[in-house]
Order: C-alpha cells, then sequence, then structure tokens
C-alpha cells in the first residue's frame, strides 16, 4: 500500500474532539416521584465529577468515522490492483562475510561458518522471487572480506532496480565489523535483514616480523576468559629477506641522488606507526623522477585481483593521505591519468596525486603505484604509510575479535522492504483506493445513527 497524501495524517488530531465531548457531556437527571422528604436525614451536597467517557460504543463509532475518512484523504494506493504491472517485487542482494573470523571453525557444529552463511545465501536467493520466476525481479550474491564497504555498491545497485529493494547482510557481526555509519547510505525504502552466523569462540594469529635476519612470530590467542601472546623464532628455510627481493613487501623506485630523501620518507612511515616492513602485498611504489619510469607504465596492465581493489579503495579513504593531497605540491607524469591507470588520490586542483595499475614479474603481479611527488616531500612518507595500513598483517588483529555484535542492535537496524520511490511515481495521476475508505465512513455513519436513535428511544421510555 501506499499514501500518496502523507500530510493528511494530521487530521488524526480531531480525534480529540469526540473524546472532550464525551468527556464533558452530563447527563439529565431522570425525574422520579417520591412520596415525601420529611423522613430523610439532612446531609451536605458534595460535587462529584464524571472521569470516564459516556456511551463508550458511540465514542468508538464516531473515532472510527474520523480515522477512516482520515485514511480515505490521504489516498491510498494498494499495489498490485487494477494494474499487473504494479504488483509488488522485491530485488534481493545477500552479501556473505568472507573474513577470516568466518572460515574459523565453530565449537558448535564443528564446521567453518562460513559454509553456514553460504546455505543461508542459497537459501535466501531460492525463496526470493526472482528464483520463483517472477517478471522483473532479480537476486546477487556478493562474498567480501569487509561487508561494510560493499554496502555501498549493493545500495546503488538496488536503488538502479524498479520495485522494493532488500539488502540482506550474512555475518557473525563482530564488534566493529559494521555501524550505523556503515547502513546510512541505504535509503529507507531498502528492507535491511542481518544474519547472525555462529562465531568460533577461540580466534589464533601468527604474526612475523623481521628481528635479527630471522623471523619473529608472534602468536596470539585470543578466549573468551584471556587472551594469551607466544613470541619465538623461526630460521632455516623461514628466514626473511630484503624486501626487495621477496614476492610479498614493498618496493620504493625513486630517482637517483634521492636515497636519503627515501630513507627519510620510510622513517617517517614507520614513525607514525606505519613501517614499510609490515606491507604483506607485492606493492612497487615509484615516485616521479625515476628512470625506468617509462618502461614500467608501457607494461603497466589493469587491476585484476581483489586484494589490489582492496588497497586503492583503503587509501582513496585514507584521511591523512587525502588532507596532504590538498597541501603537497606534484610533479608530472605523462599518461598516468590514461588506462590502464586509475587515478586513487587527486589534489585540491583536481590532478592525480598516485595512480594504480598492475605490474607482471616473474614472482606474479605486483600492485603499481605512480606518485606525481618526489622523495623529500610529505606525500611521499603519507602513501607509504597508507600503504602499510591497508596491506599490514595488523590487519589480521581486527579478525582476532571474538565479541560480537548484541541481537538488540541488530534487531534495531533492521526493518521491511518498502515500495522505491520509482514504484510511486508509476501510479496513475489521480488513481486512489480511498472510495473503499468512504464507503467505510458511511456505513459506520448508518450505524452511529442507529446507537443514537436506540439511546433516545431507551432514555425516553417510562
Amino acid at each position: 500500500m501506499i499514501w500518496q497524501n502523507y500530510w493528511a495524517w494530521l487530521g488524526l488530531s480531531t480525534l480529540a474532539v469526540p473524546l472532550l465531548l464525551h468527556l464533558l457531556s452530563r447527563r439529565r437527571a431522570r425525574v422520579q416521584p417520591f412520596p415525601t422528604l420529611r423522613f430523610l436525614p439532612a446531609s451536605r451536597l458534595t460535587i462529584s465529577r464524571r472521569a470516564r467517557p459516556t456511551d463508550v460504543l458511540l465514542l468508538a463509532l464516531r473515532m472510527g468515522i474520523l480515522t477512516a475518512a482520515v485514511a480515505a484523504l490521504a489516498q491510498p494506493y494498494f499495489t498490485g490492483i487494477d494494474s499487473p504491472a504494479m504488483q509488488s517485487s522485491v530485488t534481493r542482494v545477500v552479501v556473505v562475510d568472507t573474513s577470516a573470523s568466518m572460515q574459523r571453525q565453530t565449537s558448535t557444529s564443528g564446521e567453518r561458518a562460513l559454509d553456514s552463511a553460504r546455505r543461508a545465501a542459497a537459501a535466501a536467493g531460492a525463496s526470493s522471487p526472482a528464483a520463483a520466476g517472477s517478471p522483473g525481479t532479480v537476486g546477487m550474491i556478493i562474498e567480501t572480506a569487509d561487508p561494510a564497504t560493499a554496502v555501498a555498491g549493493a545500495v546503488a545497485w538496488l536503488v538502479s532496480r524498479p520495485g522494493a529493494g532488500e539488502l540482506v547482510v550474512i555475518s557473525d557481526f563482530q564488534r566493529g565489523s559494521l555501524d550505523p555509519l556503515d547502513l546510512a547510505a541505504v535509503p529507507r525504502h531498502i528492507g535491511l535483514e542481518l544474519q547472525r552466523m555462529p562465531a568460533a569462540g577461540v580466534a589464533t594469529a601468527d604474526l612475523p616480523v623481521q628481528y635479527d635476519g630471522r623471523a619473529l612470530v608472534t602468536r596470539v590467542v585470543v578466549q573468551p576468559a584471556s587472551t594469551e601472546v607466544e613470541w619465538f623464532l623461526r630460521a632455516g628455510a623461514d628466514t626473511l629477506v630484503p624486501s626487495s627481493a621477496r614476492s610479498n613487501g614493498l618496493i620504493l623506485l625513486h630517482a637517483g641522488g634521492e636515497r636519503a630523501a627515501a630513507d627519510a620518507a620510510l622513517a617517517a612511515a614507520a614513525a607514525i606507526g606505519s613501517p614499510a616492513t609490515a606491507v604483506s602485498r607485492p606493492v612497487t611504489i615509484v615516485l616521479a623522477g625515476h628512470e625506468q619510469l617509462s618502461p614500467m607504465m608501457s607494461s603497466a596492465m589493469p587491476l585484476n585481483a581483489a586484494w589490489m581493489g582492496d588497497i586503492v579503495a583503503a587509501l582513496h579513504r585514507d584521511r591523512l593521505l587525502t588532507d596532504l593531497a590538498a597541501q603537497v605540491p606534484t610533479g608530472t607524469i605523462p599518461g598516468a591519468e590514461a588506462a590502464p591507470f586509475a587515478t586513487v588520490v587527486r589534489t585540491r586542483s583536481d590532478a592525480p596525486l598516485v595512480s594504480a595499475a598492475r605490474l607482471a614479474g616473474e614472482d606474479g603481479d605486483r600492485l603499481l603505484l605512480l606518485v606525481r611527488a618526489d622523495a623529500s616531500s610529505v606525500a611521499a612518507a603519507a602513501v607509504i604509510a597508507a600503504v602499510a595500513r591497508a596491506s599490514s598483517d595488523v590487519r589480521v588483529l581486527r579478525e582476532l575479535e571474538i565479541a560480537t555484535l548484541p541481537d538488540t542492535v541488530l534487531a534495531r537496524w533492521q526493518r521491511s522492504a518498502m515500495p522505491a520511490p520509482a514504484l510511486r511515481a508509476a501510479i496513475p495521476p489521480g488513481a486512489s483506493h480511498g472510495r473503499w475508505l468512504w464507503l467505510v465512513v458511511l456505513v459506520l455513519l448508518g450505524v452511529e445513527a442507529l446507537a443514537r436513535r436506540g439511546k433516545r428511544t431507551a432514555a425516553a421510555a417510562p
């Protein structure tokens, strides 16, 4: 049902009129013959007030008449009546959380929460109108390790579809995985359903760092009642090598003669808590003036890996990097704005500061970031720190959280799907099904007249 005139509901304030009339009305005293008052003792008159309304049946009928009249003035339109094209249809998008916490085995069933989530997503798709073959309805299942970032894309697709939309998120809902700000972009007419999967009771992660030429591993075990941390060294095949020779790690390329400035940029990034040694993904940062810039640009290819997109999206949202982009001067890299490069961060003058592409190598694909600034600029340190934050093993610590959002919070965020604005615009001009409510008003008026007549007859009877 769609209400075309919401302002008419202000007429419900008229319900106070019959209520006040019934509360203030006084019954006429019936005159009864009495032989004499001589033998009755004298008494003092007291004032009595009636707190209850008189004639509750008449009051209910009159309030029902006003309510039906106000609803008719609101011009209701029942979807699915008079037009098959107006039949309600729901377009559903199911977002499945595939993060590390969902891939741990649960203590209740012994299987991964992700397996249960995928079955729930398949069931949601099977019960959707699209699976039943309804015309004009489609569905989509998205698997992502960061459901919060997938909400915006899912909403943009739902808004472009006709009819009502519904977003279903299936996750264990760790604390911090989803918050009201992530759901603020979901329009009110799009339904929201949050399905919880059982979370694991214990979380374990190994975080390796370089120490004295060997791998120092920090093992963190999080349990409901305690957290255990163990440090141990690994040698032999696990010995770490410089990042420039590793397939996973950061490579910083700069112009000749800027070695000292590049070391200062690396030190500045480490000073704010984002050391380059924490980068666990193959990323190459090329600063302006590097001698091999042109050959690398000619062999660059479009991004094709999900982890590359995650890092690019994190750089685009990085507050420190975007704030500095409006302040630092930039150099010039011809061709950095053309395909296959994608602009990640722009300056205040709308010039690209960071561009991204893919670079193939013997040890696999690497993320190539072109920075239109030299090694001595603040932008170089900001880009290194942002890459370290986006591609660091420290991100694994988020998945160690075993506390989840309460069910009361999830219930407060959920809502049912409503007709989309496009469906409202498709209503024919002047079309309304309020005539059925006016018919209800006439029927109630007739019943009210009969009840009033019966009351008068009873009052006139001796």
